[in-house]
C-alpha cells in the first residue's frame, strides 16, 4: 500500500474495538504504528460477535470524508457468533463502491453466514483456510483484487423470449424488477476485478414445445454495461444469445449429462440456505432435524461434497442443537 491507500483495523470479541484511530493514511510511520498496535493490542477474547465488528467497520466507511475510486472490507473470523444480529439490514448499509470479503479459519466458524456475507457484501468473496500456510496466498489474492480492479458498476441484462421467464435468483446481487417471474432482468454487481468471475444462478421456466424444435434454439438474449475503471467510459457489449439445447437422442457419454460441478456447489448452498430457513420456521424441532438431516443426504451424494464449502455446509447441517429455540436463534443469526 502507498501513502495515498487509507485502512483502518477493528478487532472485536463480545464488543468491537478501534486499533487505527479510524482510516489512516498508509505512510511508512501510520504503518509502523498499526503494526505495533496490532502486535500488542490484539488478544483473543472470551466471545465471538461479528456483528460489532462489521457495524464499527461500516460505520467508519460511511462517515469517511474522502473516497478512494476502490474499497473493501475484510472480515476475518475464527469463531461462530454467539449473539443476534440483523446482518441483512446490516449489509444494506455497506457503501456503495466497497466490497466485503470473508475469511473464515479453521473449523471453528459458520462458513453459510461468511458465505451470506460477501454476497451481501456487494459481491465479495468468501475464503475457507483450513491450514496456516494458506494464509499469506488468501490475503495477497484478496489485496490484489483491490489494486486489479477492471470494471464497476455492472449490470448484466437478460430479456428473454415468450413464455421463458426468470422465476428465482439464488444470486445475493441486486436484481430489477425485485419481484420474480420476469422475462427481463437485470442483475446489478459492483466492482470487477482482472482474472475474476462471477456466478449468477437463477432459475428459469421453459415452457412445453409445443412443435418439432431444433437442436439448439435462441430463447433469450444477455448483454453487459459497465465503467471501465481504467479510463472511466461506459462500455455496453454485443448482446450474446441464450441457447436451449435439446437433442434428439443423448448417448450415456454425452457431456449434456454430465453434473457441472460448479453449477451443483452452488446448487447445494443455495438449497442449503432455503432448507435452514423452512427448519427455523418450523415449530416442531424433530420436523426440523428431518429436514436438516434431508438436505445433508443431499450433499452428501452430491458431486461436489468434498468441496470445502460443502464440507463446512455438512458441519453446519450435523450440529445437534438441544431445542427449536437454540436452532432458531443460531441459524436467524448465520441465515438472516
Amino acid at each position: 500500500m502507498n501513502s495515498l491507500d487509507r485502512l483502518a483495523i477493528v478487532s472485536f470479541d463480545t464488543k468491537a474495538y478501534d486499533r487505527s484511530n479510524g482510516l489512516n493514511m498508509m505512510t511508512h510511520a501510520k504503518q509502523q504504528t498499526l503494526h505495533t498496535a496490532v502486535a500488542q493490542n490484539i488478544h483473543a477474547g472470551g466471545g465471538t460477535y461479528i456483528g460489532s465488528g462489521l457495524e464499527m467497520g461500516i460505520r467508519m466507511l460511511i462517515n469517511r470524508r474522502t473516497k478512494n475510486p476502490v474499497g473493501a472490507m475484510l472480515l476475518l473470523t475464527d469463531g461462530q457468533d454467539n449473539q443476534h444480529h440483523d446482518y441483512s439490514q446490516l449489509m444494506r448499509t455497506l457503501p456503495d463502491g466497497v466490497v466485503c470479503h470473508t475469511f473464515g479459519y479453521g473449523l471453528g466458524h459458520r462458513a453459510a453466514l461468511l458465505s451470506q456475507l460477501a454476497e451481501q457484501g456487494h459481491g465479495g468473496t468468501f475464503t475457507f483456510i483450513d491450514q496456516v500456510d494458506s494464509i499469506a496466498l488468501a490475503f495477497a489474492t484478496a489485496r490484489g483484487t483491490l489494486f486489479t480492479c477492471v470494471a464497476q458498476n455492472l449490470n448484466v441484462k437478460l430479456d428473454f423470449d415468450g413464455s421463458y421467464a426468470v422465476t428465482h435468483s439464488h444470486s445475493i446481487y441486486r436484481h430489477e424488477p425485485a419481484l420474480l417471474p420476469s422475462s427481463q432482468i437485470t442483475f446489478k454487481l459492483n466492482d470487477l476485478n482482472s482474472e475474476e468471475s462471477r456466478n449468477l444462478v437463477f432459475q428459469l421456466n421453459v415452457p412445453a414445445l409445443v412443435e418439432q424444435p431444433n437442436n439448439n434454439d435462441i430463447i433469450g438474449r444477455v448483454s453487459i454495461e459497465y465503467t471501465d475503471a481504467i479510463n472511466g467510459r461506459q462500455i455496453h457489449t454485443p448482446t450474446i444469445p441464450f441457447l436451449l439445447v435439446h437433442p434428439a437422442q443423448l448417448t450415456p457419454d454425452s457431456p449434456l449429462l454430465v453434473i457441472n460441478y460448479a453449477l451443483d456447489l452452488q446448487r447445494n448452498r443455495a438449497e442449503t440456505s432455503r432448507v435452514l430457513k423452512e427448519a427455523v420456521n418450523e415449530p416442531n424441532y424433530e420436523r426440523a432435524r428431518e429436514l436438516l438431516n434431508a438436505q445433508l443426504a443431499k450433499i452428501r451424494s452430491s458431486v461436489s461434497a468434498q468441496d470445502p464449502l460443502c464440507q463446512q455446509l455438512i458441519r453446519d447441517l450435523e450440529y445437534q442443537y438441544t431445542s427449536q429455540y437454540e436452532l432458531r436463534t443460531t441459524m436467524t443469526n448465520m441465515y438472516m
